[in-house]
């Protein structure tokens, strides 16, 4: 009988030990068995820094921006994964703030008419035609103004060439906006455009001109004198010149 029991005993315990890991699902699956992987040591996280109290908005900005260019530096010189984790986390923060910052500004203007630059200067199109419209009404009205309390001095030579080129343009802007011209010749000779021009007597001198053609604006009453062209210029240039005059008046 023991003998029986014995063999029974041995044969149930070899079953148990030759048990593929196949035939117990909760180990693992058919083709191979599940093994436990190692825990992966934690990394230390290095914290955001915090405000103290009593710092001021510049502080804590100055002491932000240290802090940023520390975590690169340490990145840099010494790039472990956690150096450069703490400084792409900084970073991370640093444009989830500017973002915060540029859609609030966006809201601000959008809500705060006096904030919308565009109004001063507009993108659009159609707008910018209509800026640049009244913008020329306005160039016009106040150089025409200015022409009760100024002249133009034109100062040519009957032997230059540019000076017969930009006598018509002279003589377009004077008649365009009102202006009286008196035209002097530094040598004596004629220009078609001013057949009443006056010889020089000493006045270019005076003014130091030193390139022709040569225009300026004088206000004869305060003798204030600017220069509107020194060689030729566009009736553009010439009008920019002499809105000037709002300003210095």
């Amino acid at each position: 009988m023991k003998p029986l029991f014995f063999f029974l005993v041995v044969s149930m315990v070899s079953q148990v030990k030759a048990t593929p890991f196949s035939d117990d699902r909760s180990r693992g699956w058919y083709w191979y068995e599940t093994m436990p992987l190692p825990e992966e040591p934690k990394e230390e996280r290095e914290d955001l820094p915090k405000p103290s109290q009593g710092q001021s908005a510049g502080e804590m900005l100055k002491a932000y921006r240290a802090e940023l260019e520390n975590k690169m530096a340490k990145a840099w010189i010494n790039p472990t994964p956690q150096n450069v984790r703490a400084y792409q986390e900084m970073q991370k923060d640093m444009l989830d703030r500017s973002q915060k910052f540029s859609e609030t500004w966006v809201k601000n203007v959008m809500t705060n008419a006096h904030l919308d630059q565009t109004l001063i200067s507009p993108i659009n199109q159609n707008a910018i035609h209509v800026k640049f419209d009244l913008e020329k009404q306005r160039t016009k009205k106040v150089i025409q103004n200015l022409s009760q309390d100024y002249g133009l001095f034109f100062f040519y030579s009957s032997s230059c060439s540019y000076c017969h080129k930009f006598a018509p343009i002279v003589r377009y802007f004077s008649e365009m906006y009102g202006w009286k011209v008196l035209a002097i010749s530094l040598d004596g000779g004629a220009i078609d455009e001013f057949p009443d021009a006056i010889p020089d007597n000493g006045l270019a001198q005076k003014w130091n001109i030193q390139a022709l053609p040569s225009l300026y604006a004088v206000n004869p009453e305060t003798e204030h004198v600017i220069q509107v062209a020194h060689g030729m210029a566009s009736i553009d240039e010439m009008e920019n010149r002499i809105l000037s005059l709002v300003e210095i008046k």
